[in-house]
């Protein structure tokens, strides 16, 4: 609401003659509302900052990807998996205390569950490991098996 220049009585932006006492507003007469303007009212609503993605996310879901392949190089895909896993949660901590200005809870979940299925990968893959150096017998015999099994096909 604002005030007619003339009468001073309430009247609303969008009227082009106050009720009250008659007066005709025009262009010229523009400026009166914005002196009668609250001073803590902004001329024009806030501007709100674009949500950026967090940098722990991108580190997350990066090394994460990076750790699958590289789990069957000599377990090296240890290091990236681990740091995936600590990255993810300090993003998504990040994430949550910032209140909107930032994103990428996704990625971060992304990398996360990498890390942990590299873990996983590179586990299984030690125990395959221990086992192939404790019991070549069971291997002899598996391989054994599948050439014995092969050798019975007629092509």
């Amino acid at each position: 609401m604002y005030q007619c220049p003339n009468c001073k009585n309430p009247i609303e932006y969008n009227m082009s003659v106050c009720p009250n006492c008659g007066y005709s507003f025009s262009n010229n007469n523009e400026s009166n509302f914005s002196n009668n303007m609250p001073p803590n009212m902004p001329p024009y609503p806030p501007v709100q900052p674009k949500p950026v993605n967090n940098g722990f996310a991108i580190a997350s879901m990066v090394l994460g990807i990076i750790s699958i392949p590289l789990s069957c190089c000599c377990y090296i895909g240890t290091i990236p998996a681990i740091l995936a896993i600590i990255f993810g949660f300090i993003a998504r901590n990040q994430i949550s205390e910032s209140f909107g200005a930032q994103t990428g809870d996704g990625m971060a979940l992304a990398g996360i569950i990498m890390g942990f299925c590299t873990i996983g990968i590179l586990i299984v893959l030690l125990i395959l490991s221990i086992n192939n150096n404790t019991s070549t017998e069971f291997w002899k015999n598996f391989y054994k098996g599948l050439e014995e099994g092969f050798n019975d096909y007629d092509f």
